[in-house]
């Protein structure tokens, strides 16, 4: 079947556009808006996989063996399905493994160091039917959000202090990936650990992964924990 020459000139722009995306992603996440990490001279690179071979494991667990705790940075975001305070899939499955790969038997060695970035609402609005009639009103749903942030937290707060293990935990708004790295550049944890969905590469064209850009542009070594294929949702950007 001929194709006319007005679908042939369609296809013709819809490949140029997914090609300019995907470029224009692959620029973003070269180091233009941060500089390369520097990783200390007796850290292990094998700590920046997404899934750290078992070398890379005894290294990472072998910084807690100094006087001084490990200070390991966690992003943790609310689940995309459930809202708060629930967690995402992915930041609870990277928090369970440091748990039982890195911590283990020794909570007293690290100090955990929480942090959930929440993204500012494009229109401000939660609802259609709501009306904000006052300055009061914003201010109201400002904190509202922040108690929200704060259930998030206090899920992972909690658990660590069950287990013994010293942690502190905040909240920071704008986009993640530059807020993460941003935070890890102030607070210089010898650590970052963040969840990944595990997206391919054309679905990373379009919703970019917090994971990646931090593995590239974090100022310490990252590791980065793929979520169980078993616990995925339907749709993979969900989390």
């Amino acid at each position: 079947m001929c194709v006319d020459s007005w679908s042939l000139c369609m296809l013709l722009v819809g490949a140029c556009i997914v090609w300019v995306l995907y470029s224009y992603t692959a620029w973003y996440n070269t180091g233009v808006f941060y500089q390369k990490k520097k990783f200390p001279q007796n850290s292990s690179s094998s700590c920046r996989g997404r899934q750290p071979k078992r070398a890379g494991v005894r290294a990472c667990a072998a910084m807690a063996d100094s006087s001084a705790p490990t200070r390991v940075m966690m992003a943790v975001n609310e689940s995309s399905l459930k809202g708060y305070p629930h967690p995402s899939i992915s930041c609870r499955t990277a928090f369970d493994w440091t748990l039982s790969k890195l911590v283990r038997s020794n909570p007293s060695g690290f100090h955990f160091l929480f942090l959930h970035v929440q993204v500012p609402d494009e229109d401000g609005f939660d609802d259609m039917d709501s009306i904000y009639a006052s300055p009061a009103d914003f201010h109201q749903m400002k904190q509202r959000d922040k108690i929200r942030g704060l259930h998030l937290l206090e899920y992972f707060v909690n658990q660590c202090h069950q287990l013994g293990i010293k942690c502190e935990a905040w909240i920071r708004h704008g986009d993640p990936k530059e807020v993460i790295c941003s935070e890890v550049k102030r607070v210089q944890p010898d650590l970052l650990v963040v969840g990944s969905r595990g997206l391919g590469p054309f679905q990373r064209v379009f919703v970019g992964t917090v994971s990646e850009f931090c593995v590239k542009h974090a100022e310490c070594p990252v590791i980065t924990i793929k979520r169980k294929a078993t616990e995925a949702p339907q749709d993979p950007i969900d989390d």
